[in-house]
């Protein structure tokens, strides 16, 4: 395994393509449209509607063309560019946001001898003490030279966090200046801890990597533009990204890194208009939305067996009841499990992993 640079992985006009519109393409098995793709159901996973009433979606009120067409064999770095727009599926007016599909093509990345790249969600230091840790998973993977994806959110906070915030009738900056309050006391801590988990190499390579899921998890599938909901989802992201971005600095100076983002409950939002806001950020943030391929269901049956069974079905080139939509079964198989789990899962985890020892 080898730690990537992007311009050194994505050789040749042909292979670079591929990366980048994998996902933007539908197969056999997999018949989604691009003009369906804004109507997929939300996640399985998802949770109820927090207490607002489904509106009516926005009409399309963008009506400036799309920028030329993205080459990314040229210059594969500007997909993690901040500030450069990466345009649209197919370069469409109205086609999905290239960097909020949930693609399952890792840009960059050298698939290892388990073939299937492990991606861990969520806290990666719980608050609870009945949950596994980000430390307890780099105990038993570093040894093995495995790679893995973790997708933080903000410690000690969360989604319920917030109700005392949106509760009050004090206006939206005032509710986004006590959301920052509520995390600064955060920053630090959670930085410490983003720089341990990225500092840890086996031999002269980087094994893992920390990516953006939201500071408080919340449901983004039906959020609005312009509420207190979506603003302060909007902080929350911009704050976790501060947060890696400093850890990255300190730890990795010069070196330039991927910036992937996952949705909490793989629901990206439904709305037209707040595609059209979220975009905006991600562009500013460089970031890409990455999905699975593989989906033991970890977070509600905590099943070893069916940890086991979803990564071998990826090393055999099989998705494993992963979400439907725009998710696409990918030669890199992407298996998505919870940091917290971990304790109930690692004996299959590991099994999976020694059957297939990277050489």
């Amino acid at each position: 395994m080898k730690f990537f640079l992007i311009t050194l992985l994505l050789t040749g006009p042909v292979a670079a393509q591929n990366l980048i519109e994998k996902n933007e393409t539908t197969t056999p098995e997999n018949p989604t449209t691009e003009k369906e793709i804004s109507d997929i159901p939300a996640s399985e996973n998802e949770t109820p509607p927090e207490s607002d009433s489904e509106p009516t979606p926005e009409p399309e009120t963008e009506t400036t063309p799309p920028e030329p067409a993205l080459k990314p064999a040229e210059d594969p770095e500007k997909l993690f560019l901040p500030g450069f727009d990466v345009g649209r599926v197919g370069d469409r007016p109205t086609g999905t946001h290239r960097r909020l599909v949930q693609r399952t093509v890792t840009i960059g990345e050298q698939p290892q001898d388990h073939r299937v790249l492990l991606t861990f969600d969520d806290q990666i230091v719980p608050a609870d003490p009945s949950h596994a840790s980000a430390d307890e998973i780099i105990e038993d993977l570093k040894p093995r030279g495995v790679r893995a994806f973790f997708f933080a959110n903000v410690p000690n906070v969360s989604a319920k966090s917030l109700n005392p915030i949106l509760r009050t009738k004090d206006s939206l900056e005032n509710k986004k200046k006590r959301t920052l309050k509520l995390l600064e006391p955060q920053r630090e801590p959670f930085i410490k801890a983003i720089r341990k988990i990225i500092s840890i190499k086996k031999d002269d390579q980087y094994l893992f990597e920390v990516f953006n899921h939201t500071a408080f998890h919340q449901n983004m599938g039906r959020m609005k533009p312009n509420t207190a909901k979506f603003e302060i989802c909007l902080v929350g992201i911009r704050f976790v990204e501060e947060c890696i971005e400093s850890a990255y600095q300190a730890e990795r100076p010069g070196i330039k890194r991927l910036r992937y983002f996952r949705f909490p409950f793989l629901a990206d939002p439904r709305y037209k208009n707040t595609q059209i806001e979220l975009d905006k950020l991600f562009t500013e943030l460089g970031l890409l939305s990455l999905g699975e391929t593989q989906d033991s269901k970890d977070f509600s049956n905590n099943s070893s067996k069916t940890a086991y069974k979803s990564l071998d079905a990826g090393y055999k080139g099989r998705s494993y009841k992963a979400q439907k939509g725009n998710y696409g079964r990918t030669s890199k198989p992407i298996a998505l499990f919870h940091t917290k789990t971990w304790r109930n899962i690692r004996k299959g985890v590991l099994k999976f992993l020694d059957e297939h020892p990277i050489q």
